[in-house]
């Protein structure tokens, strides 16, 4: 029992450090277009490139929960090293966070997954927007989120974050960070 909360929170510590590594490479450079990825200019991880990979496709659903309160479901399709057709959903929100996620709200984006073979761990990051919500800390501007995931490769857990972001671009500082864990069905 001790074994299994040590190997959790080596888990979690794991993920937070990925977390902190992908919102580091978010702030990029000062003459880069923002949010690049979503508009779908240069390598923008959403289409094939020599850093990508063509594999078979695999569609991925799981329910999480974030700020261990609150629940939501995701879904995607993978292709190689791709995140298409992305759904994420909040539930109502309860506490911590339910004034920056919109509830009962489909989301949709795009995504990649990076691989790290030498310690077998997958890193699945999110890139999608949502509608404005009046009384959080963005006010009338719409939400941009930057969602990672990560997990051994084979384990159906995935533990990660989501960081917010007012307006329509994900750059600058996050308005918030949230917790995030589901495991796959």
């Amino acid at each position: 029992m001790r074994r299994d909360a040590m190997k959790i929170k080596i888990q979690l510590i794991i993920a937070f450090l990925i977390l902190i590594l992908v919102f580091a490479s978010c702030k990029g450079n000062e003459n880069e277009e923002p949010n690049k990825h979503v508009n779908n200019q240069g390598d923008d991880d959403t289409q094939l490139s020599d850093d990508d990979t063509e594999a078979g496709t695999i569609e991925r659903s799981f329910d999480v929960v974030f700020e261990y309160r609150n629940n939501g479901h995701i879904s995607w399709v993978e292709k190689g090293d791709r995140i298409t057709a992305t759904s994420v959903k909040f539930g109502d929100a309860y506490g911590y966070g339910n004034d920056l996620v919109p509830p009962n709200v489909s989301m949709n984006g795009v995504g990649k997954i990076l691989r790290f073979p030498e310690s077998r761990f997958e890193l699945h990051t999110l890139y999608f927007q949502g509608p404005a919500i009046p009384k959080g800390p963005c006010g009338s501007k719409q939400i941009s989120y930057a969602l990672t995931l990560t997990g051994q490769e084979g384990a159906s857990e995935r533990y990660g974050g989501i960081a917010a972001y007012c307006g329509g671009a994900i750059q600058g500082k996050p308005a918030r960070l949230l917790r995030i864990y589901g495991i796959w069905k």
